[in-house]
């Protein structure tokens, strides 16, 4: 019989276990250079835009004719500044006589300020309002001049009827106009209002390109980038709230009448009242921009503390 063959095994090779590696997630680390860019990118962006809203407040306060007799009159006919001018008035009159000026400097005062309020002064002042314009806007500025002679007349009738006949004389000696403004002292906005005119659509573009660009970029979460945003349209903005305090007294310094100094500062503050209440407006965009991410916040925290909890129960 013949003997059966065994069958041939075949030996496998051992396998070689096979590692998986698992790749880390990448983080992208922004660099500090980065960052940089982009907070000066932001803060250059507030800028443009308190540029472009310096550039609206010159062309609606200075260069609109209504709005500056609106913000003007409001300034002359305040009684500060009738008093001040009326104490001018009697000063220039009774400059060489210091006997009478003691005696009737107080009621003539007080005369002139009430005659200032009349209609005729009214339309003297409507007239100065309108120099003062052109002075801020012109290539040539003028003096401005407040017409005296109408006031004259009548204060010359008011003093012969108290039989005060040198004080009467001391009036007729009066120049017929006071000038309230010096040409020479008072800077001309006429070719700052044409610059910034021309600037003011370019820098809200490019402050709105600035600002508008890390969104679309993706450069930081949007929280992030409207936190900084706002925060610097809100500290540019209080930034410009003190422009007025800073040039108040370099600005009256140019002015050596104590009496033409109240008038000039009444000037003053009406146009930064406007300018400060128009740049509020940016200081609201600011808060209102901050607000959005921090109602964010509060909202999830409000959501994870309260209302998953009560799911949760």
């Amino acid at each position: 019989m013949a003997k059966a063959t065994p069958a041939k095994t075949t030996k496998r090779a051992p396998q070689k276990s096979v590692k998986k590696t698992v790749k880390a997630p990448v983080v992208k680390v922004k660099a500090p250079k980065a960052k940089r860019n982009f907070i000066l990118a932001t803060v250059f962006a507030a800028v443009l835009l308190l540029l472009a809203n310096s550039a609206i407040w010159v062309n609606r306060a200075v260069f609109d004719t209504n709005k500056f007799t609106s913000i003007s009159s409001s300034a002359l006919l305040s009684e500060s500044s009738r008093n001040a001018l009326a104490g001018e008035i009697v000063e220039q009159a009774l400059k060489n006589n210091p006997t009478v000026a003691a005696v009737v400097t107080e009621p003539a005062t007080n005369i002139i300020a009430g005659l200032l309020n009349s209609q005729q002064a009214k339309n003297a002042a409507t007239k100065v309002i309108g120099k003062v314009q052109i002075l801020l806007t012109s290539k040539n500025p003028q003096n401005i001049e407040y017409d005296l002679t109408g006031i004259k007349g009548t204060v010359s009738k008011l003093l012969t009827l108290a039989n005060k006949d040198q004080a009467v004389d001391r009036v007729a000696t009066l120049p017929d106009t006071l000038v309230i403004f010096d040409a020479s002292k008072v800077p001309s906005l006429y070719q700052y209002g044409v610059a910034m005119t021309l600037l003011a659509p370019f820098a809200f573009l490019a402050a709105l390109a600035l600002l508008v660009m890390p969104h679309v970029k993706k450069s930081y979460k949007t929280e992030k980038l409207l936190l900084v945003q706002g925060g610097a349209l809100i500290g540019t903005g209080i930034m410009a709230l003190f422009v007025g305090p800073v040039f108040r007294p370099p600005v009256l310094a140019q002015v050596a009448n104590a009496n033409l100094r109240v008038v000039v500062e009444n000037f003053y503050n009406a146009f930064i009242g406007t300018f400060n209440a128009q740049t509020m407006y940016l200081i609201y965009a600011g808060l209102i921009i901050v607000a959005i991410p921090l109602g964010q916040r509060l909202y999830r925290i409000v959501r994870t503390t309260y209302f998953d909890k009560k799911a949760r129960a």
